[in-house]
């Protein structure tokens, strides 16, 4: 690296700073320079080591800036938030403001965007509140957040109120509703705004970044040649846009084609970073491509953030790899709850129990706030080791201490518990609290609890449910069967 001595040579070496041994000599540079003592360099140092996952290094500087102004703070919650230490931005957010410094669009654009952690849903609904008394929620890149914020959390309809406010959308807010759309299943209706989009004369851009979170939001609606086509519209494929081609390739299966576009990037000379590794990840198909990955993440020079890590957890998961999945989970800092989730659910779904709910317990002594995907596999391992009372606890509290409604997936797992135990007047009153929209999972957890009705010999219970599956699922077959079983276990056991 060619040392330089001006100000404007300080800001290109930040800007094209990619390695840790290269971001110590800038900061050398700059402390010797003298040009530590002003606000500009200093905010672009926090920023970079943002991008690097160097939270401490980032912090360190930003306690030395004197003079810091809204940017200082918002570059430093914009760090936390890309590192998905989504509290932190907020706490800082909360500093800010207590230090006298009042927040601008770019502000709340950022805290906004460290809203989409589930944790925060509500206090994000206090910023949009303030958003909109501040009169802001129709600037396009604040609006365009908020409906980001709310497509990440599956309140659609929230999204949709929020991009009506936009008075002059651009395609990247288009995206974002697109993608808001796909986030939460409405395929149908993420492909008929894309053809309003096109309507409106909002025609696709050929800025990578924009066509990138299009191609992104058709992978997951699940056309990858529509995203392809995208793609293949871009003069230049950068690392950007060929990640989230990438990424539409791994969510779809399309793993073979993902990796060939992996290993052109390394062919073309373009560095990866974090999201690239991430992207590929979630294409490994065995341990031996996961721990190749891994060492190469390793080899890069990029940090095993909470991002990298948590999906080197799942691949880890995804393989068996139990012991590699927690130590690289114990390895990270700043745990998300994304990232407790994945390794709890690792150990619930290769049968261990315990392991899961010790996780359980370390998540809630640390302060973290588990969320509904936290107390699925909570109860879930609670079913596997038949601690019906700890299941009943964890579901109490998940109501009363943490305001979650239970969903279909907490009922069914403390169907099948209750079953099991022989519980099944207590089964019966929960397969009733299941959603009449959700007629499937209805039909479902009727099925089972007739199969435990079987078992315990109940009767009359029995002949009640299979009725109500009938009226559910008058073409089944199914509950013809079990009733017949029924009826041949009380002749056998008139008793």
């Amino acid at each position: 690296m060619q040392l330089g001595s001006s100000r404007a040579w300080c800001v290109a070496a930040i800007k094209e700073c990619r390695h840790q041994w290269q971001a110590k000599i800038i900061r050398a540079s700059i402390a010797q320079l003298g040009f530590h003592r002003d606000t500009l360099l200093p905010n672009l140092l926090v920023a970079m080591y943002g991008k690097m996952g160097d939270l401490a290094s980032a912090c360190a500087i930003f306690q030395t800036i004197h003079a810091r102004n809204v940017v200082s703070w918002t570059i430093m919650a914009a760090a936390f938030a890309a590192n998905a230490r989504f509290r932190d931005a907020v706490l800082c957010f909360r500093w800010m403001e207590l230090g006298g410094v009042r927040p601008d669009k770019h502000a709340f654009t950022t805290i906004v965007e460290a809203c989409t952690d589930g944790a925060l849903g509500q206090y994000g609904m206090e910023i949009q509140a303030r958003i909109i008394e501040a009169g802001l929620e129709s600037d396009v890149f604040v609006g365009t957040a908020i409906v980001h914020m709310h497509g990440k959390l599956e309140r659609i309809d929230r999204a949709i109120a929020a991009f009506g406010w936009i008075k002059e959308r651009n395609v990247v807010s288009w995206t974002a509703m697109i993608s808001a759309f796909a986030n939460t299943g409405h395929y149908k209706e993420a492909l008929e705004l894309l053809k309003s989009m096109d309507l409106e004369g909002s025609s696709i851009s050929s800025a990578e970044t924009v066509v990138s979170a299009l191609v992104f939001a058709l992978g997951k609606c699940g056309h990858v040649d529509r995203a392809r086509r995208s793609f293949e519209r871009l003069e230049a494929m950068n690392l950007v846009s060929r990640t989230a081609m990438m990424a539409a390739y791994a969510q779809n299966g399309h793993h073979r084609e993902a990796l060939q576009l992996f290993w052109e990037l390394d062919l073309d000379g373009i560095k990866h970073d974090a999201v690239s590794f991430v992207s590929v990840l979630e294409a490994s198909s065995s341990l031996q491509m996961a721990k190749s990955f891994h060492s190469r993440i390793l080899a890069s020079g990029i940090r095993v953030s909470v991002i990298t890590g948590t999906a080197l957890v799942t691949t880890y998961r995804k393989c068996g790899a139990l012991g590699l999945a927690r130590s690289t989970f114990d390895g990270i800092a700043g745990k998300s709850i994304l990232c407790w989730n994945t390794m709890i659910s690792a150990y619930a779904q290769h049968g261990h129990a315990m392991e899961a709910l010790k996780l359980f317990n370390a998540l809630k002594q640390a302060g973290e706030r588990p969320n509904s995907i936290t107390f699925v596999s909570a109860i879930a391992a609670c079913g596997h080791v038949g601690r019906l009372d700890d299941a009943v606890y964890n579901l109490s509290s998940m109501i009363a201490d943490y305001r979650i409604t239970p969903s279909s997936e907490h009922l069914g797992c403390m169907i099948d518990l209750l079953g099991r135990a022989g519980r099944l007047e207590e089964a019966e009153r929960m397969v009733d609290k299941i959603s009449p929209d959700d007629a499937a999972e209805r039909i479902m957890q009727w099925k089972a609890l007739l199969a435990a009705c079987k078992v315990h010999g109940d009767f009359k219970r029995g002949g009640r449910v299979a009725r109500r599956l009938l009226e559910l699922d008058p073409g089944s077959d199914a509950p013809y069967v079990l009733l017949f079983n029924l009826y041949v276990d009380k002749k056998d056991n008139p008793g």
